[in-house]
């Protein structure tokens, strides 16, 4: 019973201390080089994060979703590049995540990828996309994604013969005491989750390492 009790303090602990959650996170970012402007880009590519119905009825971009696509505009207008959404339905009522951030879009040469449910689908989705809109498939594409998110769809896209850079999050790390203290809000689930998820695509050959 003792060794039982010691064994759930340490998970706790390891799940629930923002420190860990951080050193799991760090190789999750990884996977591709980071954009730099000396880079000629083809296009920024942009998979959406969910979305959520309100109590009228109306569908909105998740927080997550809405941070990647207005940083992606910011670069897609600097750069004068077309920028694409790709997100599917994941809801009983088939409502595409791409297209429900198009009243929150205004940059014009936006294009809507609407089919894609997973990384998986959006790397394969993405070739049809580009020649029906005579985007080059060689030239490297900018993917502008959360930090959990950017090995995987990185690696499924490199997986598919894409070149990829990604856009370096902008979040800042500073060592501090407070990280070693146990915190409800640094669980680690969603960091175990991308690592599971990239099993399964290695499992599946969705991405080739």
């Amino acid at each position: 019973m003792l060794f039982t009790l010691k064994l759930l303090l340490i998970i706790f602990y390891i799940t629930f201390t923002p420190i860990f959650s951080l050193i799991l996170e760090y190789p999750l970012t990884k996977g591709s080089e980071i954009y730099s402007e000396k880079l000629k880009i083809s296009h920024i590519l942009v998979p959406t994060a969910g979305i959520y119905k309100d109590a009228k009825g109306v569908w909105h971009p998740s927080s997550d979703s809405m941070l990647r696509i207005k940083r992606a505009e910011l670069l897609a207008e600097k750069l004068s590049v077309p920028m694409v959404i790709s997100g599917g339905y994941l809801n009983p009522e088939k409502i595409s995540e791409a297209n429900v951030m198009k009243s929150h879009i205004t940059y014009k040469n936006t294009i809507y990828e609407i089919n894609s449910k997973n990384s998986y689908e959006t790397a394969i989705n993405l070739k049809n996309v580009l020649t029906a809109n005579n985007i080059s498939a060689y030239q490297p594409l900018l993917l502008v994604t959360n930090s959990r998110h950017n090995l995987r769809m990185a690696l499924s896209l490199r997986s598919q013969g894409y070149k990829v850079v990604s856009h370096k999050n902008s979040t800042s790390f500073e060592l501090k005491l407070s990280l070693f203290f146990p915190d409800a809000r640094a669980s680690n689930n969603k960091v175990l989750y991308e690592y599971l998820a990239i099993f399964k695509y290695i499992l599946k050959r969705y991405i080739e390492i």
